[in-house]
């Protein structure tokens, strides 16, 4: 399998687990599982999850059924959703409804097979477009920035 593997080093804040940010690119070709694996090692989320943890993850359904190279694989959503379980991880998997109204979450959710992928690996789906939502307001950039998100609180 070849990789590449790149650290992205800047002088900016570090991330929120107080670490310089990593990007981690590899191939998902051979056995999904150990790629996966070694490149949660390699960002530091393996150490992470050595402790109890709440995972909220957001698959990219910009599409209601699966389209190569457009929405997240079921293969990779199942493995990753698999591992983190196993690694100890709460995991919730959430997505709102497709841009311009185009088509609900729930739509999205049968399309993509997301409730059997969730029940096979021990994850929570959330239907973001339901859930309450609050306004968050923070200065970015020199700016004062608000933004209204779903409220979620496990």
């Amino acid at each position: 399998m070849a990789e590449a593997r790149v650290s992205r080093e800047e002088s900016r804040p570090t991330g929120q687990l107080g670490k310089t940010p990593k990007v981690y690119v590899g191939r998902t070709e051979g056995d999904l599982k150990d790629a996966l694996s070694e490149s949660f090692d390699y960002v530091g989320l393996s150490e992470v999850l050595s402790k109890s943890r709440t995972i909220f993850l957001k698959p990219n359904f910009t599409f209601p059924r699966p389209v190569e190279g457009v929405t997240t694989s079921r293969e990779i959503l199942q493995t990753t959703l698999s591992l983190l379980v196993e690694m100890g991880a709460e995991v919730f998997v959430g997505e709102s409804n497709g841009g311009y109204g185009s088509f609900t979450a729930e739509e999205a959710f049968r399309g993509q097979g997301l409730y059997k992928i969730c029940k096979q690996a021990g994850a929570h789906p959330l239907n973001l477009s339901k859930m309450e939502t609050q306004e968050y307001t923070r200065i970015v950039g020199g700016r004062e920035v608000s933004v209204r998100l779903p409220r979620f609180t496990p």
